[in-house]
């Protein structure tokens, strides 16, 4: 019986792991700390409580082992490659081909699927029934909002939805929250101060965002969001995006729309593009937030409609929360903001001189790709990263934070 593919992949895990996963699934630690005494008792608690340990699940979990168990056992499934694996592919419950770069497959045993496919609807339908999704989808709400905020802070935040919902007694949904599989997967402790932090999934580095925000504090403190933005922030379980229905989203959505976009590749652009903004000042990241416009250049009929959409992109990454800002947007503030500068004399250079037939019907012309024209406007997308005691390049003499360092542009 021990030898079934989930009691092998339990054995891979170390000591800790297994007495950190024992406390993630609420289940008893063994007194002997034997790593085949954890393995077997976990082994053991996941064949007999699986509603327990379900119920300890982000609803992002319990909706991938839900299409899972909604066919054959051991049969795949496609979703987009997100920026943050599942706890379940992490735990290694849910196995995973990374193959592609953007989309994977997903399954699970025939032993995982005979275990959890009696009980995941109910167990689904119960958590929603009590509001657990709802307070799991506000929490990472606001942390995708921040980036990372110190506890007391976010208790404040989570007292603040409690009175928004009507919730006199705080204290059923602070013991639901202290359950949550959010706070036992998104804690930080800053070594420097001590400080507890509870950060987004979405933030692969806490240290450096806080050694980012030292290089930036024009944001004294945290930007107050209303539960409402935090609940709607949080709603999607996957490729999360910030603003869909406020101006700057709704003109990235319509310009992407224009260029053919749509369904799960729409998803993946709005994603790509607020997960980008968030350090927007880094050249990889610059790059990588323009990659959904410069990819589809070649489709566009002028350099207006290309400078136009990289505008569009530019306005919205400007226009949103920033972790480095503590949640205030780059216009708030003045301060790292993207900047696009292009000769638009340049546009003519742009064009085929013999362009194809089919082409010249459509009355378009190629923006090349990876030409040395394209790469030298995207150069000159933002300002690279410079360190504040760094002499300025303007040449002044001064030190960078106390020349255009003041007002990063």
């Amino acid at each position: 019986m021990k030898t079934d593919s989930l009691h092998k992949t339990l054995s891979n895990f170390k000591k800790a792991d297994l007495v950190d996963i024992l406390y993630y699934f609420g289940a008893p630690v063994p007194r002997i700390s034997l790593k085949q005494t954890l393995v077997d008792s976990l082994y053991a608690y996941i064949g007999s409580h699986p509603r327990e340990w379900l119920s300890r699940m982000l609803q992002r979990d319990i909706l991938q082992l839900k299409r899972l168990c909604a066919q054959a056992p051991g049969e795949h499934i496609l979703i987009p490659y997100p920026d943050n694996p599942s706890v379940l592919e992490v735990l290694g419950l849910v196995q995973s081909d990374s193959a592609d770069l953007d989309s994977r497959e997903l399954w699970i045993s025939p032993e995982l699927f005979s275990i959890v496919r009696p009980h995941v609807k109910a167990v689904y339908e119960a958590c929603e029934e009590k509001g657990q999704y709802e307070l799991e989808q506000v929490t990472l709400g606001y942390l995708h909002l921040y980036g990372m905020v110190p506890f007391d802070f976010f208790t404040e935040c989570i007292l603040d939805y409690c009175d928004w919902k009507g919730i006199r007694d705080y204290r059923p949904v602070m013991d639901m929250l202290a359950d949550s599989p959010v706070l036992r997967t998104c804690r930080y402790e800053d070594p420097k101060s001590g400080t507890i932090y509870v950060c987004s999934p979405y933030v692969f580095d806490p240290a450096a965002l806080l050694d980012m925000r030292e290089e930036y504090p024009d944001a004294k403190d945290y930007k107050s969001f209303r539960p409402e933005d935090a609940l709607q922030m949080g709603q999607r379980t996957e490729m999360v995006s910030f603003g869909l229905e406020q101006p700057c989203g709704k003109k990235l959505t319509e310009m992407f729309r224009s260029l053919g976009v749509n369904g799960d590749e729409l998803v993946m652009e709005q994603h790509e593009a607020w997960f980008n903004a968030q350090t927007a000042q880094l050249d990889e990241s610059a790059k990588d937030l323009f990659a959904g416009v410069n990819e589809r250049a070649e489709d566009m009929y002028s350099f207006e409609e290309y400078d136009q959409c990289m505008h569009v992109v530019a306005d919205y990454a400007n226009a949103i929360p920033k972790w480095i800002l503590k949640g205030w947007s780059s216009e708030e503030l003045d301060v790292l903001k993207v900047d696009i500068r292009a000769d638009m004399s340049e546009a003519a250079s742009y064009e085929d001189p013999v362009p194809e037939a089919t082409e010249f019907a459509r009355g378009r012309f190629h923006l090349p790709h990876a030409s040395t024209q394209m790469q030298a406007y995207l150069d000159k997308i933002v300002v690279p990263h410079i360190h504040p005691d760094d002499p300025c390049p303007c040449g002044s003499g001064l030190s960078y934070r106390h020349c255009h360092g003041k007002r990063m542009n």
